[in-house]
């Protein structure tokens, strides 16, 4: 595989916003077929709050504009999300899978809200009582993911059906 650097899809202290962030992780991105844009989540430490921060852009590789923090998602443990990523089903709708902040031993599955780039309330579909999960390995994972537990921890790669 040869990589071609594109130019840097982020740019802290961007004018005009406060996308100054002390700590950006974890970041997936996403198109949103609504807005015709392309949105990256991440989880954010900065002037806006700590949370998961949304950003969107015409274009794959920037450069985003901060949009918003979302400081918590509701039906998690402690509101927030800890090793996370982003999962596009086949039928264009992205969710976000992860994990809580500490411990890793529950996994969430949360639609990301294409209207107006929010993450929906959570479903729990996986809860380890042997403590850290993360090394489990990937299956197959769908929007039934929400109704059938996956055997994958966030994070992970996720494997092809």
């Amino acid at each position: 595989m040869n990589w071609t650097f594109q130019g840097n899809v982020i740019t802290a202290g961007a004018e005009g916003t406060i996308w100054d962030p002390d700590w950006l992780g974890r970041l997936g991105v996403v198109y949103n077929t609504n807005t015709k844009t392309y949105v990256l989540v991440t989880q954010y430490v900065g002037p806006a709050g700590s949370g998961v921060a949304f950003a969107t852009s015409s274009t794959p590789t920037g450069t985003f504009a901060f949009h918003h923090v979302q400081t918590s998602i509701a039906n998690v443990v402690n509101n927030m999300s800890g090793d996370q990523s982003t999962f596009v089903d086949d039928n264009g709708k992205a969710y976000l899978i992860f994990s809580i902040i500490s411990g890793r031993n529950r996994t969430y599955v949360s639609d990301l809200r294409a209207s107006d780039y929010n993450i929906e309330p959570a479903t729990e579909v996986y809860r380890s009582t042997i403590g850290d999960a993360k090394a489990m390995p990937c299956s197959n994972i769908t929007a039934d993911t929400i109704s059938h537990p996956p055997t994958c921890m966030a994070g992970m790669p996720l494997m092809p059906m």
